[in-house]
């Protein structure tokens, strides 16, 4: 029985840790602290761990995060840049370098400018803490110069919105027509079984939502001509759709990390 609770312990520690860097930690501090009482010890634990959880992520790490070169992203006191979701900010998985939080800050204003009403949604980001602390399940976002943004969409009547078709930001995926080239199947064949995985990452999904190509490409013309970006991650058959073949920073991302006709990821060089 006490290997058994080991374990699942052990499991639960690097679960938090992979999904926010210090939750692992701080659970087993309450599990220690709680191992002074005889009985109920995981739930006395988790009774200290949501409140200390929530304080460490809302006043603590936004503090410490800069002695580690980092800066959170807005969370609810910009109206043009926002999370996709609040699960985000509570992962504290938006933390970036200063100069990417002012390279997205600026496009988003620019955006609002020329698309009233609209809001950049961020996804995923980085860590606030250490440099090369992975943020699982992406294999580049280390760096805190790493962002992957939501694409924008139409209700079915053609009207904008603000809205995105899953829960997460990710897994609805934007596929090619028959006439461009689908790089998931060429990836599927070559036996690059989790290209398409994040197809189960949506956390729910919202349908009838359609592709808006003119804001989605507006919004990468905007990071193009920001010099600080170093690459942007698009699918493909996307780039050729949006007209943006030429453009040499929109890259091919391989067919060993996951497609990206879900998402926009951009990176700075600093």
């Amino acid at each position: 029985m006490r290997l058994f609770s080991f374990f699942i312990h052990t499991l639960l520690v690097l679960l938090l840790t992979a999904l926010t860097q210090v939750g692992g930690l701080l659970w087993l501090l309450c599990y220690c602290i709680a191992c002074r009482w005889k009985d109920k010890r995981a739930g006395r634990a988790l009774l200290m761990f949501v409140p200390l959880y929530l304080l460490i992520t809302a006043a603590v790490l936004p503090i410490v995060c800069g002695y580690f070169g980092r800066t959170p992203l807005p969370v609810f006191t910009s109206p043009t840049l926002k999370p996709a979701s609040v699960m985000y900010p509570l992962l504290n998985r938006h933390y970036v370098t200063p100069n990417t939080r002012r390279v997205l800050q600026e496009v988003a204003d620019q955006l609002r400018q020329q698309h009233p009403s609209s809001e950049l949604h961020y996804l995923d980001a980085g860590f606030p803490l250490f440099k090369k602390f992975p943020l699982l399940p992406h294999l580049s976002h280390t760096d805190g110069r790493k962002v992957d943004l939501a694409f924008f969409y139409l209700r079915p009547d053609g009207t904008v919105t603000n809205e995105i078709p899953s829960r997460s930001g990710y897994g609805v995926f934007e596929g090619p027509t028959e006439q461009e080239l689908s790089t998931a199947e060429a990836c599927h064949g070559k036996g690059y079984w989790q290209y398409s995985y994040p197809q189960y990452l949506t956390m729910g999904s919202r349908p009838n939502l359609k592709f808006d190509a003119l804001r989605t490409k507006r919004v990468l013309q905007l990071l193009l001509e920001q010099k600080e970006i170093g690459k942007v991650f698009l699918e493909p058959h996307l780039q050729q759709r949006l007209g943006l073949s030429a453009a040499a920073k929109i890259r091919f991302h391989g067919c060993d990390a996951v497609r990206h006709d879900d998402h926009i990821h951009m990176q700075t060089e600093y």
